[in-house]
């Protein structure tokens, strides 16, 4: 059973995670994977091309997943389904196998970025929202990204934007 979850965003797409206890290891959501590659927002659409792609590597020998490499996901109606997953092997496997070269930065991402695995015991749609307010207030003129670092007991954002008007303003109570 798998208890620990983890979300990684590459071009604002997120790459969910789970560990599995039984294998020691994590695995990463197919079609986020190929969701981030194509920076497609459109899950039906990278569902589909997932299943094209995972038939045209079984037709040439390269099989990325086994019918045993499945784990449940929130779908985009809500509900909990299975849906295939890649292990590090396998999404390294995918992108260098990708049939244009769109994988190649998600694969420097993937391979050397820093990680953020803990368990999430906050909700999903909460980190999402907290990003979307980091990127509302995103400087645009500066180059630094916004990062998301999962603690085991907090999450910080940090965020080298800036509040709408530059500045804080500090309002003291009269005593």
């Amino acid at each position: 059973m798998s208890t620990k979850k983890s979300i990684r965003f590459f071009n604002d797409q997120k790459v969910r995670a789970v560990w599995s206890e039984n294998d020691s290891k994590w695995y990463f959501s197919a079609t986020d994977v190929v969701r981030a590659i194509n920076n497609e927002e459109d899950y039906t659409k990278c569902r589909n091309y997932w299943k094209y792609l995972k038939g045209k590597f079984a037709k040439e020998g390269i099989q990325l997943v086994s019918d045993t490499n499945h784990f449940k996901f929130e779908a985009p109606d809500g509900k909990m389904r299975k849906a295939d997953v890649l292990d590090n092997e396998a999404v390294q496997l995918l992108a260098k196998h990708y049939p244009n070269n769109r994988a190649n930065a998600f694969l420097d991402w993937f391979t050397y970025a820093e990680n953020s695995i803990g368990k999430l015991e906050i909700p999903e749609t909460v980190l999402e929202e907290l990003l979307q307010n980091a990127l509302v207030h995103l400087d645009l003129l500066k180059t630094a990204a916004i990062r998301l670092l999962i603690f085991d007991d907090r999450v910080e954002i940090i965020n080298p934007g800036s509040v709408m008007g530059g500045h804080w303003e500090v309002i003291e109570k009269e005593k």
